[in-house]
């Protein structure tokens, strides 16, 4: 198989044959997919604004009230996680018991079911497109998930409340915590995730007092092209 390069040539329409796009040295040339996700407008973020109020957490784990979740619809369109994080809003003096990710691979009505975080494109522009992912917060209506449905992605437990309320705020902090954002859960994703028909990642953060903020990166990709 040849190729005849395209230098400067614009982009080749959907569904038109066009030639390889190579350089002057014979060499293939290719976008990373997340970069061209972008650039075709796939790629969205949501999350608190700047200056928003935190959400509170929950009293006691119980898998159908999440703090924040990330949902696929119903069909048409795959959601990738590339990103997700909470951080501290304000902490009330308290620790929570645990911060948990979790996948749930089946329906579990969470899409409608919580306050929107608007999802914002990635790529700039008059009209962009519109995310079909919901991120959301206060779920309230997220059925219960068998434990063959769902995988804990990670937590964190055993955190200490002095080292947040005392030694983390003392005047030498990065000494009391050195290396350590005690402050933030960051999740990038170690193997692909695909969220479809419903499916979701949830977060949930077991202290009723203190507050927490959101932000989640992701790629949608349309079902017809990429899935058998």
């Amino acid at each position: 198989m040849s190729f005849v390069g395209r230098y400067n040539a614009s982009a080749v329409a959907d569904g038109v044959a066009g030639n390889g796009r190579m350089n002057k040295a014979g060499e293939m040339i290719s976008t990373p997919w997340d970069i061209q996700m972008m650039l075709e407008g796939r790629v969205f973020v949501a999350g608190a604004g700047c200056e928003e109020t935190g959400i509170a957490g929950i009293a006691a784990l119980d898998v159908q009230t999440p703090v924040f979740g990330l949902t696929a619809p119903a069909g048409g369109t795959v959601a990738i996680p590339l990103w997700f994080k909470v951080y501290y809003d304000t902490e009330a003096g308290a620790a929570p018991a645990g911060m948990h990710l979790v996948y749930i691979q089946k329906d579990r009505a969470a899409f409608s079911a919580g306050t929107l975080l608007p999802a914002i494109n990635a790529l700039g522009g008059a009209t962009p497109k519109t995310a079909q992912a919901k991120l959301q917060h206060t779920l309230t209506a997220l059925t219960d998930s068998a434990a063959a449905e769902n995988v804990m992605l990670t937590s964190r437990e055993h955190i200490l409340d002095n080292l947040f309320s005392v030694e983390g705020v003392t005047t030498l902090p990065n000494l009391e915590t050195p290396g350590l954002n005690i402050y933030e859960f960051n999740y990038v994703p170690q193997f692909p995730i695909g969220l479809y028909a419903g499916s979701g990642i949830y977060f949930y953060a077991i202290d009723a007092t203190a507050r927490y903020n959101v932000a989640a990166a992701w790629i949608e990709a349309p079902a017809d092209v990429y899935m058998p």
